[in-house]
């Protein structure tokens, strides 16, 4: 074999033996499944025109001419590729292009067949197969296309490349003349019986829609690119690659030595195709077989996986995000807390503080394991010196109906008082107001117990249990600690909320809590609302809809969708709802909804054996850990216990 017809290369740009240039982008394709109906055909269209208007004036004008004159002239036509590699998208196209966020590649040769400079130097070629730096390769070729392909079905089965170079419509008419066998679109017709009534109106319809240009006919060929570090998995990635082609009524021909010498360099980067294994097909159909369908949410954060076994990446603080804000629902045992721990774990990670509000002891593994701040029993609200927060503090003990709103501007003003007349506790400023608010101290009997005038440590995890505390207390509480999260840094610092299905307290501080999560992006915060169905978080009032509407993301696990709901879920969401299913100890499926951003990705989440030993909140799991660490505990630290318990429970290391 000899060395590739290429003369330089520079950054993107390649120029062949010929003196012809290619220029090689990386484009960003979007994400076909998380489209509706109207915007999947638009992404179609889209790609159509692409193909329509950039090979106008690069056109096979010598199809007329036998296979062997048309092989001598090849140098001078022009083919256009596209590759998927590693799951990065590649156009090749003799001039710039602005389609689908292109911009210019750089080390794409070391996407495809272990790169340029090396490849060879170090290759050995077998009967079916070659192998270069200790990786094996396969070339696939599709030898015959189906009649039809759903839009992008190809782009799930690997590395690929697809050429193509666009046919006169003038030739491409004569074609239509002579040869039926022709794939005519994604509507599933194949033109093959010349005396079929049928095929004659498809034909006539082709050929108007070739003279109007609004269709295409273009040469084509396609090649699955396989590889792997040993030659028994190379092997087993054929039988699978071809097991699901034949699903898709696509005929499969694996090249051999015979055809590497003349094939294998025509697929790299800035080689003219030589189209030895072309199909005519038309731009409809090259649109539902070119890899340009990328499953994505963000380019990095927490790893997810598609039910096609992709990886996809998501952060609530990532910089295009409008807020950090999340809502999680679900039916019990979905795994909204698994979930919700897991999103925690990536700000633990990733140095955020974090700060769990929690009914229930859902998340009290977690905070142990990772060493985090348990509040007591006792809080003292006197720490934060703030008359809003306190003004807020004081009413949450106070049913609406029984202050008005010319009591409630009295209240600021006699706590922006006792802050400068230095009251220090908590009593001290009960005692103030109750001499202008007579016997608001009444509201406060049950509760000073759990009152206190120490000073208190901040830390990176802080965990409030709401159930250590009267449930007249509770709004207050859950007060507190989001006044400690704004307080734990500037908005530099980046800090995660996490209340737990504990809304129905907040009801009398509806617009605080729309204040605080309309303002926490500017703080630095984010909030993560986990609640059951969304139908129930619907059902009190304000509260939910003021936390719906600040709430950027919305994670839904699958739950029942009633009338309430509809009316803030739209119709193709709820069939994706509807759909998901998890599996018990194995993965939990959910729906990832970005707010103005057309992003609906299901995705699935798979725990490690730790993250299920510490993140499992199942009744029966937290008698079973309980009885196992009190057992052990006094011997060995949370983590040495933890990690045995894991070991024992679910057979694997953590």
């Amino acid at each position: 074999m000899s060395e590739l017809p290429i003369k330089s290369i520079d950054g993107n740009a390649i120029q062949d033996i010929n003196g012809n240039i290619k220029y090689v982008f990386e484009v960003f394709p979007l994400d076909f499944l998380q489209m509706e109906e109207f915007e999947g055909l638009g992404y179609l269209e889209q790609i159509k025109n692409f193909l329509l208007t950039t090979t106008n004036n690069y056109m096979l004008n010598d199809l007329n001419t036998t296979l062997k004159d048309r092989l001598k002239e090849s140098s001078k036509r022009v083919s256009f590729k596209c590759y998927k590699l590693d799951d990065r998208f590649f156009i090749e196209c003799p001039f710039e292009i602005d389609f689908l966020g292109a911009k210019n590649a750089t080390n794409y040769f070391d996407y495809f067949l272990a790169g340029h400079d090396d490849f060879y130097g170090d290759v050995n070629f077998g009967l079916d197969s070659f192998k270069i730096n200790g990786i094996y390769y396969r070339l696939v070729n599709v030898y015959d296309f189906a009649d039809s392909h759903y839009p992008f079905q190809l782009s799930e089965l690997g590395d690929q490349l697809i050429t193509f170079s666009r046919i006169p419509s003038e030739t491409a008419i004569k074609m239509l003349d002579n040869s039926r066998k022709l794939h005519v679109g994604n509507i599933g017709k194949l033109i093959s019986d010349e005396s079929s009534e049928n095929a004659f109106k498809q034909s006539e319809h082709l050929v108007k829609e070739l003279t109007s240009g609004l269709e295409g006919i273009f040469e084509s060929e396609m090649w699955f690119i396989l590889k792997s570090e040993s030659e028994s998995r190379l092997n087993y990635l054929t039988n699978e690659l071809f097991s699901n082609l034949k699903k898709l009524k696509i005929t499969p021909l694996i090249e051999t030595k015979n055809s590497f010498a003349k094939l294998v360099p025509t697929l790299f980067f800035g080689v003219n195709s030589e189209f030895l294994r072309c199909h005519p097909i038309t731009s409809t159909y090259l649109c539902n077989v070119l890899p340009l369908h990328r499953e994505h949410i963000y380019e990095d954060g927490i790893e997810f996986q598609t039910r096609s076994g992709n990886k996809v990446f998501f952060d609530n603080f990532y910089h295009a995000a409008e807020n950090g804000n999340m809502g999680i629902s679900g039916t019990t045992g979905s795994g909204k807390s698994v979930l919700g721990q897991k999103i925690l774990d990536y700000s633990r990670l990733k140095n955020r503080s974090v700060v769990i509000i929690d009914l229930g002891e859902s998340f009290l593994k977690y905070c142990e394991y990772y060493g985090g701040n348990i509040f007591s029993e006792k809080i003292n609200p006197m720490g934060f010196r703030d008359p809003e927060f306190l003004n807020e503090f004081v009413l949450s003990f106070i049913p609406e109906s029984e202050i008005s709103t010319k009591e409630k501007g009295k209240l600021f003003e006699l706590i922006n008082n006792a802050l400068l007349a230095d009251v220090l506790t908590f009593q001290e400023l009960v005692t103030y107001l109750d001499k202008e608010l007579k016997e608001i101290s009444y509201y406060f009997s049950k509760v000073w117990p759990y009152i206190s005038n120490d000073s208190f440590e901040k830390s990176k995890i802080t965990y409030f249990d709401l159930s250590l505390y009267p449930k007249d207390m509770i709004p207050g509480v859950i007060l507190f600690a989001i006044k400690y999260l704004k307080d734990l840094g500037d908005s530099s610092d980046l800090r995660t909320l996490l209340i737990d299905e504990c809304w129905s307290f907040l009801k009398r501080n509806a617009d605080y809590i729309e204040e605080c999560f309309r303002t926490f992006r500017k703080h630095g915060c984010a909030a993560i609302a986990i609640t059951q169905n969304i139908e129930d978080f619907l059902t009190l009032g304000k509260i939910s809809t003021a936390i719906l509407g600040c709430c950027n993301f919305q994670i839904y696990f699958r739950q029942d969708i009633t009338t309430n709901s509809k009316e803030f879920i739209n119709p193709f969401t709820q069939e994706l709802i509807t759909n998901l299913n998890s599996e018990k100890n194995k993965f939990s499926e959910f729906l990832v909804v970005i707010k103005n951003a057309k992003i609906k990705k299901v995705c699935r989440y798979y725990a490690s054996s730790l993250e299920l030993g510490i993140y499992n909140s199942s009744h029966n799991e937290k008698t079973k850990w309980k009885q196992f660490k009190e057992k052990f505990l006094p011997f060995f630290t949370y983590q040495e216990v933890m990690n045995s318990y894991v070991v024992l429970n679910n057979g694997g290391q953590p």
